[in-house]
């Protein structure tokens, strides 16, 4: 009998861990930006992207997202380079989930 793919553990695929993007902002002058930033860069609506801009408001951070850590640093890197073009009160961190 042929061998069928799927069944054995070891034909399954491992998913990579997963990190997450946070925004820090200690700045409520921010908010705005902060929308745009998230709208542009991480495809939020902007609904989701108001919703996630209060909380980093109200607590100083938020997770915006959870990437594999490639695309992670990438977006880390594109909105490093957000706020550098606009010179901006607040910044990104990665860390593993």
């Amino acid at each position: 009998m042929p061998k069928q793919f799927g069944n054995d553990r070891k034909d399954q695929i491992k998913q990579p861990p997963l990190w997450d993007v946070i925004l820090v902002s200690k700045n409520e002058s921010d908010f705005k930006v902060l929308v745009l930033c998230l709208v542009n860069i991480f495809n939020k609506t902007e609904y989701e992207a108001c919703k996630i801009a209060e909380q980093i408001v109200m607590d100083g951070k938020a997770v915006v997202s959870k990437y594999s850590k490639d695309i992670a640093e990438t977006k880390k890197q594109m909105v490093s380079d957000f706020i550098r073009l606009y010179s901006l009160d607040f910044f990104v961190e990665i860390k593993k989930s």
